[in-house]
């Protein structure tokens, strides 16, 4: 995760491959959970104060917020709806 020097009020986005908490939906594949919940991307997207998170990896089209963060994912042509 980058992060700029601004203002301190600025909205961030953050975006990685990989889900970043268990909590966001998973489609009924065992290997899939391996590629859930990693605290590290986690705890980069909190220390850098996100307001939204992007992430992929799940093909599942879906919003939650959780903590404070809205968590995004909207697979492009083939998303499975949760």
């Amino acid at each position: 995760i980058a992060q700029t020097h601004g203002a301190a009020d600025a909205d961030v986005i953050s975006f990685s491959h990989f889900l970043p908490r268990k909590e966001l939906p998973l489609p009924g594949v065992h290997e899939m959970a391996k590629a859930s919940g990693c605290l590290t991307i986690e705890a980069q997207l909190r220390r850098a104060r996100s307001k939204l998170h992007v992430y992929g990896h799940t093909h599942i089209n879906t919003v939650h917020t959780l903590d404070g963060v809205r968590y995004m994912q909207n697979a492009m042509g083939y998303g499975i709806a949760p």
